[in-house]
């Protein structure tokens, strides 16, 4: 295959990342860049002609292929990767929270609850509890399933 037709398949494939942005094409493009330019290199210093190399040129775009793909999915992850401080997720805000029973339940049963102040902005909340409660106990958040709070008995 002519070099010059890898160096455009490598540059088409380069231009529909930018229309695709799943980072599959552009390091197969850019492979397909580096194997054009290879064989260019090898046909000048070897002068052995282009339709001669198409199995050294199909392992040199395997191989920088192969590398530019691990490489670039790292790097990519690295660059796409939002770090969201521990503080700011939702689960830590509502973790430990005191909020107090509507009603009375006996224990892996749904109740409402009510909070001293808002967690995530929101007072009443529904809630599975893990104790058997009486309506006024106060509970401590131990986790969520969803939207919903599961709550044990505070240990007074």
């Amino acid at each position: 295959m002519s070099p010059f037709l890898w160096i455009l398949l490598g540059i088409v494939l380069s231009l529909l990342e930018l229309a695709h942005p799943v980072m599959i094409f552009f390091p197969i493009g850019l492979s397909a860049i580096v194997t054009g330019v290879f064989g260019l290199l090898a046909e000048y210093f070897t002068k052995i002609p282009y339709e001669r190399m198409l199995i050294t040129q199909l392992i040199t775009f395997f191989v920088v292929s192969v590398i530019n793909i691990l490489l670039l999915r790292k790097i990519s992850k690295e660059w796409i990767s939002v770090k969201t401080p521990k503080s700011s997720q939702p689960e830590n805000a509502i973790l430990g929270k005191e909020v107090y029973a509507k009603e009375d339940a006996k224990a892996k049963t749904m109740i409402e609850v009510v909070s001293p102040a808002p967690i995530l902005g929101v007072t009443e909340w529904h809630a599975k509890v893990l104790d058997d409660v009486k309506k006024g106990d106060k509970l401590i958040v131990v986790g969520h399933e969803g939207g919903i709070l599961v709550c044990k008995k505070a240990s007074s």
